[in-house]
């Protein structure tokens, strides 16, 4: 992947911080392939602080009890 694969938002931060993290590639990835969860994330961005932290546990919560029943879902 190369620096001119990713859209800027300001001049060369995505792409300089991308190349130094490999998880903002895949999430990067992730956003590419699934546009509702894009949309979801800009909503949850334009959240008060603290609803938008609410949600966020949530989410990371939802990732983690997936990691722990991969068996039953």
């Amino acid at each position: 992947m190369n620096q001119g694969d990713f859209p800027q938002a300001e001049p060369g931060f995505l792409a300089k911080k991308t190349l130094e993290n490999p998880d903002l590639a895949i999430i990067y990835e992730l956003l590419q392939k699934e546009p509702e969860l894009k949309k979801a994330l800009v909503e949850l961005h334009l959240m008060a602080p603290k609803r938008r932290a609410f949600y966020a546990d949530m989410i990371a919560s939802l990732v983690r009890a997936n990691k722990r029943h991969r068996d039953k879902i």
